[in-house]
């Protein structure tokens, strides 16, 4: 026993007891600061997320429509300001590259629920920037049973540039007369396709030196999706391209 007469196990034990207690108290207080610095890496993880993908979104889209309305002005120019006709386009071009702008804010309020009437205005503003005065004509054809699809912002924006490289494709190279996209869903997966009756490529050749259809398979494989491009190279009968897009949705 000490002096207090309490014997010495018990005392070792009362002083064990408080140690661990306010061990424990330690441990809840660097846990409580871990996770609020946590909770604050978080927010600014999805803060940075969201503004990378208005910044992509800017740049692959508006800025690019843009870019195609500066084209047009600059040949106005050289033509000294003397058609009207060229004047009235390039403010079409700029309304039409204003109102993707006003579709992408639109989708953004939209967590993960893409509308499908909204999906196919914006594609079709894309073709009116690509196939002015609707040539070739531009026709798409929607075969899903629901007015909304269980499809993120992020999916979304990648399925936009990827469509928009598409069509951009066709318009400078293919030679085409007709462009049909069709969307159609089977089972859990959005389906996309793109056929034109253009002059069609050999896919293996041109994928080896182009940077549009290698950022068009990186972009389908960041959504877990697959692209497939079939095409051969023919001036006279024009088989044409189909470019096949299976998306997974959502749920």
């Amino acid at each position: 026993h000490d002096t207090l007469g309490i014997p010495i196990q018990y005392l070792k034990v009362m002083v064990g007891f408080m140690i661990l207690l306010h061990l424990m108290i330690i441990l809840k207080s660097f846990n409580w600061e871990t996770n609020t610095q946590l909770t604050s890496i978080n927010r600014m993880n999805r803060a940075l997320h969201d503004k990378k993908t208005i910044v992509t979104k800017l740049h692959d889209q508006v800025i690019q429509a843009l870019y195609v309305a500066g084209l047009s002005l600059n040949t106005l120019k050289d033509n000294g300001f003397e058609q009207n006709d060229d004047i009235n386009n390039i403010q079409s071009q700029l309304d039409q590259a204003m109102a993707l702008l006003r579709n992408i804010m639109k989708e953004s309020d939209n967590q993960n629920l893409l509308e499908t009437k909204a999906f196919r205005n914006a594609v079709q503003s894309i073709a009116n920037i690509y196939f002015e005065d609707n040539f070739p004509t531009f026709k798409m054809t929607n075969q899903l049973s629901t007015l909304s699809l269980p499809i993120s912002p992020y999916t979304v924006n990648h399925l936009y540039y990827i469509i928009q490289e598409s069509l951009l494709n066709i318009s400078k190279h293919a030679h085409a007369t007709k462009v049909v996209l069709t969307l159609t869903q089977e089972l859990n997966y959005l389906i996309i396709n793109i056929k034109d009756n253009g002059q069609g490529f050999n896919v293996d050749e041109v994928y080896a030196h182009s940077q549009g259809l290698k950022s068009m398979n990186h972009r389908i494989e960041q959504v877990s999706g697959k692209l497939f491009i079939t095409s051969k190279p023919n001036h006279h009968k024009k088989h044409g391209t189909l470019i096949k897009l299976i998306v997974p949705l959502e749920y």
